[in-house]
């Protein structure tokens, strides 16, 4: 059974707008950081939770996620809170000071910004109303407590940080991304969401990402965790810390709060008992971003082991085929180290690609390429072919094949051939047709009304070619009138493709007959007819009606 610890939660600290923050009367001057930074591979992102000590998870069957990852990843079994309050706990992991300074002291933040973006950064604050706490907060359902708060919202208060009102953002569907994320993210939930306060009357907390219900602190902070961690965790060289700002004065140790780290770099089902503080995550976050030493109390901290996971290595192209080709050949390149491909080019020139796997990948020649070796980049590095691609001319469209080699209006075509790129007209015996350019050497084409028995046509910039064999437009048979007749009985046939017909039967029985206009045709009902389809003969092959024309006899 798990015994919640209770949480205590004095705050001495001046109010200063919307958050609570303590200000020094030392005097500093302002300082301009530079830092030298390590290119990292990996990416890092930190979450905040908060209030709860390390016995109120651990174990703790309201949280199913978080346990998991206790289980699966990395515990640091003795990592201790420094203060109690939130703003100071905050500050301390990212300033190695429990108070700020105005100006503001050295901070994380500041030092990525001194690297002239080598490294980047994004806090990421759900619910804050605007960039860098700009805007008044809504509550947390059913109670009065703001669903952000400057308290929690470190850069904020460091705010004459030059880049806090662009990089301090709310966290939201479109500016979380866990596909693009920078060197650093920094992620505060909100004060329902980082279990803070529970919202009243059973409502729902509003997530970032939707609603999120749960009937205790845990269980919701815990749920929210489970809805965006795994998709952290899917990026390729991604490690995620999460640890809480503060815990309870009554444990033991004093603030004893959980701190672990998942993804990448990280030795799975591990624990580790050494003495951390969050002047030891400070420390951790120079020291993995190759920033030097942390300032303040994290100089003297043990650096929290945060890995960057070891750099991917560089692409390597062995051949590509074809050898040559125009602007808009496909062409399959085989190597190594695709994965993750950021850029392919040919002779410089940047062009559309797919990475099928990490030793294959097809990219489209693009417009202005010349000749020269194809390049691929990845997060290892650039690579460039041994041989170069020469960038030919393109002659004009070649028709080989037409698949199936007659069909009805309406009916989707394929063309084979080469030099399809940039097809400007696809025409079934000069009736345009709605086409699809699927490759250099593949279209689909839909047979268009009107069309005739007769050669299909393929027009690029480049010139013109033709089918070598004539396409058969099948006649259709769509609807007759009257339905029944007896013999002598003049009857309509419309549907399409009846220019040049050969033939009307009925059931088989020859008719006399008049093709009126390409969709239209008049017959009469032959004798010795009997009851069934009837079919329209025409060069392009034979169309036969679904539905029975009735002959009746004479009374």
């Amino acid at each position: 059974m798990i015994h919640l610890i209770p949480r205590s939660f004095p705050k001495p600290m001046a109010l200063f707008g919307s958050g609570l923050v303590l200000y020094t009367s030392l005097a500093v001057s302002q300082q301009v950081i530079s830092a030298t930074a390590t290119a990292q591979s990996g990416k890092l992102v930190v979450i905040v939770e908060e209030n709860e000590p390390y016995g109120n998870i651990v174990g703790n069957n309201q949280a199913p996620y978080l346990n998991q990852l206790i289980a699966n990843w990395e515990l640091f079994t003795n990592y201790t809170a420094v203060a109690p309050g939130s703003t100071p706990d905050y500050l301390a992991m990212t300033s190695g000071l429990t108070s700020s300074l105005s100006p503001p002291s050295p901070n994380i933040f500041q030092a990525i910004d001194g690297t002239g973006g080598t490294l980047t950064w994004k806090e990421f604050m759900e619910s804050m109303p605007g960039n860098c706490a700009q805007g008044t907060s809504a509550n947390t359902p059913g109670t009065s407590v703001p669903l952000y708060t400057a308290s929690h919202d470190p850069d904020y208060q460091y705010r004459a940080n030059s880049t806090c009102s662009t990089n301090d953002v709310p966290m939201t569907t479109s500016s979380f991304n866990p596909a693009s994320l920078p060197a650093l993210s920094y992620i505060v939930p909100n004060q329902c969401d980082d279990m803070h306060t529970l919202p009243g009357n059973g409502q729902a907390c509003p997530a970032y990402f939707g609603s999120n219900s749960a009937t205790s602190l845990i269980g919701m902070g815990d749920n929210w965790l489970a809805s965006v961690v795994p998709s952290l965790l899917a990026q390729p060289g991604v490690t995620v810390v999460i640890t809480w700002d503060e815990g309870s004065l009554n444990t033991t140790p004093s603030q004893h709060v959980v701190a672990l780290a998942a993804g990448a770099g990280v030795t799975p089902g591990s624990t580790d008992g050494t003495s951390y503080t969050h002047y030891s995550l400070e420390a951790g976050l120079y020291n993995y971003f190759g920033l030097g030493t942390a300032p303040n109390n994290g100089a003297t901290a043990t650096p929290l082991p945060i890995t960057s996971p070891a750099p991917a290595p560089a692409p390597t192209i062995s051949s590509f085929t074809p050898a040559s080709g125009w602007a808009g050949t496909s062409v399959t390149v085989v190597g190594s180290g695709f994965t993750g491909t950021t850029a392919v080019s040919f002779n410089g020139t940047a062009t559309a690609f797919t990475v099928t796997s990490g030793s294959q990948l097809t990219a489209t020649v693009p417009s202005g390429a010349t000749t020269g070796p194809i390049s691929v980049t990845t997060p290892g590095g650039t690579s460039s072919s041994p041989a170069s691609f020469s960038v030919t001319s393109q002659p004009a469209p070649s028709i080989t094949g037409v698949s199936p080699p007659s069909a009805a209006v309406g009916s989707s075509v394929t063309i084979s051939g080469s030099a399809f790129t940039g097809a400007a007209a696809v025409a079934f015996n000069n009736i345009a047709a709605a086409f699809t350019v699927v490759s250099d050497s593949t279209i689909t084409a839909t047979v268009p009304s009107g069309a005739l028995t007769g050669t299909i046509s393929v027009a690029t910039p480049a010139g013109s070619g033709s089918s070598p064999a004539t396409f058969g437009v099948i006649p259709t048979v769509s609807a007759f009138s009257p339905s029944s007749g007896k013999t002598g009985t003049t009857v309509t046939i419309t549907g399409s493709a009846f220019t040049g017909a050969t033939a009307v039967t009925f059931n088989g029985t020859p008719a006399v007959f008049t093709v009126t206009s390409y969709s239209q045709i008049t017959c009469t009902v032959p004798t010795g007819a009997t009851g069934g389809p009837i079919a329209v003969t025409t060069p392009g092959g034979t169309g036969t009606s679904t539905a029975s024309f009735t002959v009746r006899g004479h009374h």
